[in-house]
Order: structure tokens, then C-alpha cells, then sequence
């Protein structure tokens, strides 16, 4: 049969709200389900958006209401891009492979939906209704748009709303019976759907349409549909090939996603400015087990899932005196913090607290991974950040100030210190690369003359905010992004422009790690639900070698199985030799090394090498036969690892909870 292009949420009001008492959501907390298992982790399709509203409701919506709602979606997103949630976690949709989502605009329309759709009566709004209404307020029927602006006086700021395929505009109703879908069925027997509280179209422009108060006159429990509708739409945009989902029930004929098989939703105890319970975000299905620290079973239902992006990263400082290795992190209350190690030899030194990005009014809190480069200058140093207002920020060390650079991105950003990478007298180019809010990759660019602005990387494809930028010589920089179509990575380099290379074979799997220490080429090493790949590039034959698949990484010589939870952080001291190392999903700390003299990848004969790991470890070499890998523990502390002639570990560095 025809796959149809609309989504919805066909369940009894019963199923969906009164669920009694409000839940408090923990990592330890979980609501067995039943899943799709063939959902792949970091794989896509997936899309991040800039959630626009329009507000519709026969004049019964006030401006409290409106208020509440859009409180709400700044929260919402404030989780999907990492700012809320518990020690060593993340939203549970990362998972599918967003990065997250921002507050667009908001639109009123000032006409009645028909009388007989009100509550009580016998008709109900289906999906023309909808797109109608969304097309009406994209054409500029109902005037302009206002900005999510916390101030009581908005002023208009577009003719119209805003379109585009990396918006969705959710109309929110008050007033109406519940929603009846009818002109896409996805039953065997084709009858409406009736009894919805929303639902999703991806076909076109994309669009949601949600009730405010799903159990007629005096209820509000928007909150849960809300969040159920664009979560479904973020990980599952592609409807027509399925998405993430499998076919299920009775003959294969039913498509459920993330959110569908959970039926309930937990609480982060949001409030909105006007003192109203906004709780509730749609549970949603996450396939693997998590063990150890995390105690989640496999085919569960969850709001968060164990982090994977730990937010830390490594820089050398150069200077006259020495080299010196620098972690940076990002602490539990929105700062950039630092240690520094000046020899394999040494205890860290730290850490120093170098604030939020701005910790004055408005106090904007760093949030996400940071990336940090050796600076411009001597002993100079820099880290970028994305704050909590979703932009980029720099923090240039040693003077220790904080400089916005403005740009509004989805995920965190990943920079890159070239021509003349390592010199002392501290030459060279920043480039800081994001995603930016119409899905495309751009890059500001900073030497110690001047600085370039935010410019396009590439406008031709979409991608999900994952990126990782490198230098592979001196006079040339490149990033590696993933796509919003899933499964594909692309590669832009730039010498005298931009340039697009050929991508690499591998499955696809997001994160991914990048590796050049052969002048011919460079290492790129991915994961996926129960593997890890490693392919190489050949620079003077411009082509992917697909290596075997790191087997240490996921099996031990015992026999037992590892899953991989992390991007591996990968390493080399010299020429033919990569370590790579990997957190499983029983926060095991995971080492396998190749050697090109051999030709295989062998596992560490003391793996797991901790018990306690979270993330995504930090692995860098100061030279041959030395290792520097950090990882965050299951307590928010810090272990460090050196091997210099073997293993030496300085254990839990920071109080429990500084690393969130």
C-alpha cells in the first residue's frame, strides 16, 4: 500500500492524559514498552527546527495562554540543545541524531474555526483544516509575526511567518473537539482516525497542529502533545521511506516513531513566567540496554538517555618555557574551566575558573561540548562555546575574556587552529565552523589582523549541527558534517575556496572521529548500534579504504559483547600506530590499538580499562610511546590516564558533580 505522509496520534484521550501523579524525570526512572528495533542511534533521517507557533482559537486563547506556550517552547528547546537535565545526560532525541531546536515566531489568527468543530458539537478539525491555516499565515492573511521576545510590548518583526522546509509551525487550538485525520489513513481498513489530540505533516512545508486543552473546557495539558508532536517530527521526517521506524501490528500496516508506543510523558517541573505548570515532555523509545551506573533496560520509554558528547576538549599552549597540554570543561554551572599538565609526570594544575560567557545581564550560560584550539599568539589559547542563547562564544586565554560572536547554530561548534599549526610565535587562522538555523554549515574566521564574520561552507545540502573540523596541513582547512538525510557524511575543504570531497564509504554512523597523521591521507573511525568502523583516505589515488571493523572495541577475548555509547576518541604517537578508545553502554572504558607493521586492531589486554566512564573520552599524544586520555565519571569527576612505558591514572581530579 502507499505509505501515507501524514503522522498522527491515534489514541483514546484516555491513553494519552490523567495519568495521575506528575513524574519527576531521572536516568534511574523508566516505563517499559515495547520498540521498533530496527531504529539506528546517530544515523538519520533526523531535523533539527525553528519551532514557529500560530496561535487559533476563537478568541478564546488569551495572552496568558499565548505566554504559557511559548514559556514553554524556550524550555522545550533549552532541553533538546542540552541546557536542562541531569549529570551525564542528554536529551533521550539525540539518540535519532538532532542536535536540537530554537524559538522562531509566533502569529495570531483572528478568524473563528467553524461552529460546529467547538467542543460539544459534532464535527472536529482534520488535516485541510490545518495546512490551510498554515498556508494562510505563511502568505501573510493574518499580518505580521512577533518574536519570542520575553518583553510585555512585542513589536512586529515579519510581514508574515516566516516559511521554510527547516521550520515547523505548530497551530495551537482551544476550544475545539478533538482531532479527526481523514484525508491520509494509516489503518488497514482506511477509516478517519478520529479522537486525536495532534499530529504532524512532513509533506511540503512542514506543520503541526496541537490542542491546548485536550480535555475540553478548564484542562491544559498542552505541554506533553506539544513536545510528542515536533520530537516525531524531528526524528522522523522522512515519511515516505519510513524514517526510523519498521512497519508493525497487524500485517506490517501500521508506522509508529519515537514517541508513539510510550503513551505518557514525565515532568522537569517547568514553571512559566506567569507562575503556571508547563510540565511534561512525550517519553520516547530508546532500543539499547544501558547498564552499569545507568540501569536502563532495553525498549524503554525516556526523556533522557546517557550523555555522549562529554562537553571537554584538549589543547596544547605553546610557549617559550615548553609545551603544555590544557583540558577545558564546561561545569555544572554554565563556566569554561581549566587544568593544565606541563609533563606526563605531573598532577594537574587547577582548575581555573574562567566564568560564564556572560555572566552579567544577560547571563548566558555555556552549554553543549566546547572545542578548544591552540590561539594566535604566544602561549595563547582559544575555546569556542555555544551559549545558552544558542550563539557562539569565544573565550581567548591567557587575557581571559569572553567575545560573542554572534551566529545562531544548532549543536556545538567545532574549530580548527591552521597555517602554521604548533608555531611558537603563534601565527596562523582561528576558524570556528556551526550549523546554522537554515540547516547549512558556516565558518567565522579570525587571524590576529582581522576577523572575517560567519560565511557559508556549503547552501546545496542540510546537515544536523554534528560537524568536526580539522587542518590537514598548513595551508588548508576541512570539516566533516552529517546530513539531515541520515547515513551520509559529506567533506568540504579549503584551500583557495571551498571544495567539496568525496565522502567516506562507512555506514554512516554519527559521531565520528577524524585522524591525519599520514601525510597520504587521514584515519576516520565511526559507531554504530553494535559496532566500530575504520576507514582510510588515500590522498594520491583519492580514495576510501574500508578497514575491517575494530572487533576489540566490541568483543572481548572472553567473548564478551560490548555496545558502543560514545564517539571514540582516537590518538597516534607516530607513523602506521592509532589508539582508539571507546565508553560502552556499561560505562566500561574501552582500548584497542593498530599497528601498520601487523595490519590488525588488538585489544588492550586490560580492558575495560574503568568501570565509571561517561561520554566521550579525550585522547591526544605529546609524542611517540605517550597517551593522554581523559574521561568524565559517573559521579561528574575527571580521570586522567597517561601511558609513558605503561599506565599511570590520577583518579577523580574534581568534586563529584563539577563536570555536568
Amino acid at each position: 500500500m502507499t505509505q501515507p505522509k501524514l503522522k498522527f496520534k491515534a489514541r483514546p484521550w484516555a491513553e494519552r492524559v490523567g495519568m495521575g501523579a506528575v513524574i519527576v524525570a531521572l536516568l534511574s526512572m523508566s516505563a517499559m514498552a515495547h520498540a521498533n528495533v530496527a531504529i539506528l542511534p546517530h544515523s538519520g533521517p533526523s531535523r533539527n527546527f525553528v519551532i514557529d507557533l500560530i496561535f487559533w482559537g476563537n478568541g478564546l486563547l488569551t495572552d496568558a495562554d499565548r505566554k504559557d506556550v511559548r514559556d514553554y517552547v524556550r524550555n522545550f528547546c533549552a532541553y533538546m540543545n542540552g541546557a536542562l537535565g541531569p549529570n551525564g545526560s542528554e536529551a533521550a532525541a539525540h539518540w535519532y541524531g538532532v542536535a536540537g531546536c530554537f524559538p522562531g515566531y509566533w502569529i495570531d489568527d483572528p478568524d473563528q474555526f467553524p461552529a460546529n468543530t467547538m467542543w460539544g458539537q459534532s464535527g472536529s478539525l482534520v488535516e485541510d483544516s490545518f495546512a490551510d491555516e498554515v498556508s494562510l499565515a505563511h502568505g501573510g492573511a493574518f499580518g505580521p509575526s512577533f518574536d519570542f521576545s520575553g518583553s510585555s510590548q512585542l513589536a512586529a518583526t515579519l510581514p508574515a511567518l516566516p516559511d521554510g522546509a527547516n521550520r515547523l509551525a505548530v497551530v495551537i487550538t482551544k476550544g475545539t473537539n478533538r482531532l479527526t485525520v481523514t484525508r491520509h489513513i494509516d489503518t488497514f481498513f482506511g477509516h478517519p482516525a478520529t479522537n486525536n489530540t495532534g499530529f504532524h505533516d512532513m509533506d511540503g512545508t512542514p506543520w503541526a497542529a496541537t490542542m491546548f486543552d485536550p480535555n475540553g473546557p478548564g484542562s491544559r495539558n498542552f505541554p506533553a502533545t506539544l513536545s510528542h508532536e515536533i520530537i516525531e517530527a524531528m526524528t522522523d521526517p522522512d515519511l515516505e521511506n519510513h524514517g526510523w521506524a519498521t512497519d508493525e501490528g497487524f500485517g506490517g500496516f501500521t508506522h509508529v516513531e519515537a514517541c508513539d508506543e510510550c503513551g505518557g510523558d514525565s515532568s522537569l517541573q517547568w514553571f512559566s513566567s506567569a507562575g503556571n505548570d508547563i510540565s511534561g515532555i512525550s517519553d520516547m523509545v530508546l532500543d539499547p540496554s544501558f547498564g552499569g551506573f545507568n540501569n536502563i533496560p532495553r525498549f524503554t520509554c525516556q526523556i533522557f538517555e546517557p550523555e555522549v558528547r562529554s562537553p571537554m576538549s584538549a589543547a596544547f599552549q605553546y610557549t617559550r618555557g615548553g609545551v603544555y597540554l590544557n583540558l577545558f570543561y564546561r561545569t555544572y554551572a554554565g563556566s569554561v574551566a581549566q587544568l593544565s599538565w606541563g609533563s606526563p609526570s605531573d598532577n594537574a594544575a587547577g582548575p581555573t575558573d574562567w566564568g560564564r560567557p556572560a555572566p552579567g545581564a544577560p547571563n548566558v550560560r555555556a552549554i553543549g561540548k566546547p572545542s578548544a584550539v591552540t590561539g594566535l599568539g604566544e602561549a595563547a589559547l582559544a575555546v569556542f562555546t555555544r551559549g545558552e542563547d544558542s550563539t557562539v562564544w569565544m573565550l581567548s586565554l591567557p587575557q581571559g575574556h569572553w567575545t560573542p560572536l554572534g551566529g545562531i547554530i544548532f549543536g556545538d561548534p567545532s574549530a580548527v587552529h591552521w597555517d602554521g599549526v604548533g608555531n611558537i610565535s603563534g601565527g596562523g587562522q582561528l576558524n570556528v565552523f556551526g550549523t546554522g538555523t537554515d540547516d547549512h554549515i558556516y565558518t567565522y574566521g579570525i587571524n590576529l589582523d582581522t576577523t572575517y564574520g560567519w560565511a557559508p561552507v556549503s547552501t546545496s545540502q542540510a546537515f544536523l549541527g554534528l560537524l568536526t573540523a580539522f587542518s590537514r596541513t598548513s595551508s588548508t582547512m576541512d570539516v566533516f558534517a552529517f546530513r539531515e538525510a541520515g547515513g551520509v557524511f559529506s567533506w568540504f575543504e579549503y584551500s583557495n575556496g571551498w571544495i567539496q570531497r568525496t565522502g567516506p564509504q562507512a555506514g554512516g554512523y554519527n559521531p565520528l572521529s577524524v585522524l591525519f597523521p599520514r601525510q597520504d591521507g587521514l584515519d576516520i573511525v565511526t559507531t554504530g548500534p553494535s559496532g566500530v568502523g575504520h576507514e582510510t583516505w588515500t590522498e594520491s589515488s583519492s580514495s576510501w579504504t574500508n578497514i575491517d571493523p575494530i572487533n576489540p572495541l566490541v568483543t572481548s577475548p572472553s567473548g564478551v559483547q560490548y555496545f558502543p555509547n560514545s564517539a571514540p576518541g582516537v590518538a597516534s604517537w607516530g607513523p602506521g600506530r592509532l589508539d582508539v578508545f571507546m565508553v560502552d553502554t556499561n560505562n566500561e572504558l574501552l582500548h584497542s590499538y593498530y599497528d601498520a607493521g601487523v595490519g590488525q586492531w588488538r585489544g588492550d589486554v586490560g580492558n575495560p580499562m574503568a568501570t565509571d566512564a561517561v561520554g566521550d573520552p579525550v585522547v591526544v599524544s605529546r609524542g611517540p610511546g605517550e597517551l593522554d586520555v581523559f574521561y568524565v565519571t559517573t559521579h561528574g569527576s575527571l580521570t586522567h590516564l597517561n601511558f609513558n612505558a605503561g599506565w599511570r591514572v590520577e583518579a577523580n581530579i574534581l568534586a563529584n558533580g563539577s563536570i555536568p
